[in-house]
């Protein structure tokens, strides 16, 4: 380590040696320095391996021997070249070599970290030629070991909070350290960085970040980089911000008709359903108040399964936790639908429609009922004669109806001749059967019935009572 303060001057040394390589050339003097190349700058890391080498050109001779090393600014060697150093002759001249020789350390450690230079001394009968390289720089470095952000105290929105990142084995010293929240950069004034060293001579960074929390920053993800040039990458860290904060907004809303300006409109009798949310962190609880509600809801939902007048009003929800209070208020206000007025008329001139119509259903079957029987009545008679229609034979077929009824059977009058002036005649028409049992058939005589009108004669008036007698008028047999 103590090697590191020469390295700036070893640099000024290789800014004045600009010739790579230089010849040697047999002189006669004991003694010739030729200048050897190596890279500048070497970056390995720690627990890596890393190879130096050094190239120089010389004159060869016959028999010539070489030794050559590696040794730090501080004059320990770090390891010695075989004497077979691979040479191979230039093109342009079969006595001049193009000479490398090289050396790998492996697991590299941090002491390792050093400037190396190269030398090469060739013995021989005209002179000793000495090969001194230009040097190489080696840097180590260690990327980061462990890196993360310390969960911090609990963050409550407009309060001062701080963050703190937290990295270590890593080397060398001077990262760079920056903290990003969602896009945004930290400003460099919030941020202080304390690098300590640790025993292996690694090093460990403590970085906070200070900083004004707010609601807005809930759920934000925050990073913590920490980067050299050196490193293949950068140590990242992050963390999600949980930002406690009171009720910020509080919406109502409505799943039965909308809201306009605080105000819903509902028509007696439908349903109430209105919910209630805020935005807050722990979750706010929510209380409806109104009239006589004053009960704890889950989800915020307050709902009434049919509205009534006496249910109108102002209702009020208040969102709480433990870091705020907020409400909000929607006015209900209440009508009586038109349509259901409408409705009610309807049905009571529909029921009054139905009876009217049922009244009239059962006068007219009543007086059907009545005709029928009165067509009955005139149809039955106590006798019936028979009447001679025109082109009829004057034989006449004489034959009594019976009539049954509740009374009892009267004797059956003997068939009488009646004034023509005070008989009505009406025609009824039906099948009649092949046999008659109320016509009388002479004897031996055969008698033929088809459908045929039967004439009915019926007295309107007769100081005896009402008589009726029926003719029938038979076509001719």
């Amino acid at each position: 380590m103590r090697a590191r303060s020469w390295i700036a001057l070893l640099f000024l040394c290789m800014g004045c040696s600009t010739s790579p390589m230089q010849e040697a050339k047999v002189t006669g003097k004991s003694s010739t320095a030729v200048k050897g190349s190596q890279p500048a700058h070497i970056n390995a890391a720690v627990g890596g391996s890393f190879t130096l080498s050094c190239s120089f050109t010389y004159t060869a001779h016959k028999h010539d021997g070489m030794f050559g090393k590696f040794y730090t600014q501080n004059g320990q060697p770090t390891t010695k070249i075989d004497p077979d150093v691979k040479c191979s002759p230039r093109i342009s001249k079969d006595a001049l070599l193009h000479c490398d020789l090289s050396s790998t350390i492996t697991n590299a450690r941090l002491e390792n970290e050093a400037v190396y230079v190269c030398e090469v001394v060739i013995p021989s009968a005209e002179g000793t030629i000495t090969v001194t390289g230009t040097g190489t720089a080696v840097t180590l470095y260690s990327e980061v070991g462990s890196i993360g952000i310390l969960p911090p105290p609990r963050l409550v929105s407009g309060s001062e909070s701080e963050l703190t990142c937290r990295a270590t084995g890593f080397y060398p010293r001077n990262v760079t350290v920056r903290w990003f929240c969602g896009e945004t950069p930290a400003p460099p004034g919030d941020v202080a960085d304390v690098i300590t060293a640790a025993r292996d001579g690694t090093f460990s960074l403590s970085s906070r970040y200070r900083f004004r929390a707010h609601a807005l920053d809930h759920g934000v993800r925050c990073h913590c980089l920490v980067s050299h040039p050196t490193w293949t990458g950068a140590g990242n860290a992050s963390l999600t911000l949980d930002v406690s904060y009171g009720p910020s907004c509080v919406n109502v809303t409505s799943r039965s008709d909308p809201v306009t300006q605080g105000v819903l409109h509902l028509p007696e009798g439908s349903p109430l359903n209105i919910s209630c949310s805020a935005d807050g962190n722990p979750r706010p609880e929510t209380l409806w108040l109104g009239g006589s509600i004053n009960l704890r809801h889950a989800g915020g939902t307050l709902q009434l399964g049919a509205v009534q007048e006496e249910d109108g009003g102002k209702y009020w929800c208040v969102a709480s936790n433990l870091y705020g209070e907020k409400n909000a208020s929607i006015t209900l206000l209440v009508y009586q639908s038109k349509f259901s007025h409408r409705v009610a008329l309807l049905c009571v001139v529909g029921t009054v429609l139905m009876t009217l119509v049922f009244v009239i259903v059962c006068i007219l079957t009543k007086t059907m009922n009545r005709s029928q029987a009165q067509t009955l009545s005139d149809c039955s008679s106590e006798g019936a004669f028979p009447h001679q229609s025109e082109g009829a034979s004057p034989d006449k077929l004489y034959s009594v109806l019976e009539i049954s009824g509740k009374r009892a059977q009267q004797q059956k009058p003997a068939p009488q001749d009646v004034d023509e002036s005070q008989l009505i005649y009406t025609e009824i028409k039906f099948p009649l059967a092949t046999h008659n049992p109320n016509v009388t058939e002479a004897p031996g005589s055969t008698v033929e019935v088809t459908e045929s009108p039967i004439y009915s004669t019926v007295m309107l008036k007769n100081a005896g009572g009402h008589r009726s007698a029926a003719r029938n008028g038979q076509q001719k047999r």
